[in-house]
């Protein structure tokens, strides 16, 4: 899998698409000149989506309580039935996740670990994500190896996912948020955010950020903040989770992925292990009821 610290090298361009989809569409002599507003990008032209890897949707903290990282480059790990069976039904709940999130807009890996890691961790232990991670739309970053090559060695997982996250969003979605601008202001018309959902033609952009620390949290909302139209909308997970709470958590964004797209305003969610522990007992309580119906009959 090709993988690059240069974190341009795999920003899609789509920051030229958006500008495109502006001028194409709005600065045409024969436009109507009654028409006040640029008409909104796609969801699809519209949303980016990051997500950190450890504690995300790889099981790091797992992994080190099984002893299973590795110790030394090249080191071979012997996974037990239980441990191979665990780490299938993550894979399988993370590709869902991606193959949804990919098909609202382009999709960002972004780890505090070192160049290499999602690449060797995904061989390693989640096999099945490996041909998701290579698809197209998909982009790999280290933020501290980026970090590191354009500001010098120091920083923290915060500044480094603070750095990379004004890079992406800027990239992403700079030009075509400066062209609604241009276009929107001479006209006197406000840039306060409006739902996406109503029939305004401004289109706003969705920066969605997913993982299980605040430095991604802090660093999504304080991007959107440096973009006009841009919203952020970020999902904090448990921290050092349970495979059976990462498994929880990729299903619960998987299912409610669209609905974080069409929000019409900033989301800032945290999910807690109360809630996870109340949504489990919900789905066994379902479960069991579903299995062993009640019958009521007279005497």
């Amino acid at each position: 899998m090709a993988f690059s610290t240069t974190v341009d090298s795999h920003l899609p361009d789509d920051a030229a698409v958006y500008h495109h989809h502006v001028h194409h569409h709005h600065s045409s002599p024969h436009a109507s000149a009654s028409r006040k507003r640029p008409a909104a990008p796609s969801v699809r032209e519209r949303t980016v989506v990051v997500f950190d890897w450890d504690d995300t949707l790889c099981p790091s903290s797992w992994l080190h309580a099984q002893d299973l990282l590795p110790k030394f480059r090249g080191q071979q790990i012997d996974l037990d039935k239980h441990q191979q069976n665990v780490l299938t039904l993550i894979a399988d709940h993370v590709v869902r996740l991606l193959r949804k999130a990919v098909s609202f807009g382009p999709v960002f890996v972004v780890t505090a670990a070192e160049v290499g890691w999602v690449e060797l961790s995904c061989a390693l232990y989640l096999p099945g994500v490996q041909a998701v991670l290579e698809m197209a739309d998909i982009h790999i970053v280290s933020a501290r190896s980026w970090y590191e090559q354009t500001f010098g060695a120091g920083g923290d997982s915060s500044a480094w996912k603070y750095e990379v996250m004004q890079l992406i969003a800027n990239k992403c979605f700079g030009h075509a948020a400066a062209a609604l601008q241009q276009q929107s202001s001479p006209l006197g018309q406000s840039l306060a955010p409006q739902p996406v959902e109503t029939d305004s033609d401004v289109g706003f952009f969705n920066f969605l950020s997913i993982g299980d620390s605040m430095a991604e949290r802090d660093a999504c909302h304080s991007a959107a903040d440096q973009v006009p139209f841009t919203l952020a909308k970020t999902l904090k997970f448990v921290e050092q989770p349970t495979t059976e709470e990462i498994v929880q958590q990729v299903e619960l964004t998987h299912d409610s992925f669209e609905q974080m797209c069409g929000w019409g305003s900033h989301l800032d969610l945290r999910l807690s292990r109360s809630q996870l522990a109340e949504l489990r007992w919900r789905h066994d309580a379902t479960s069991y009821h579903h299995q062993n119906p009640i019958s009521v009959r007279a005497d």
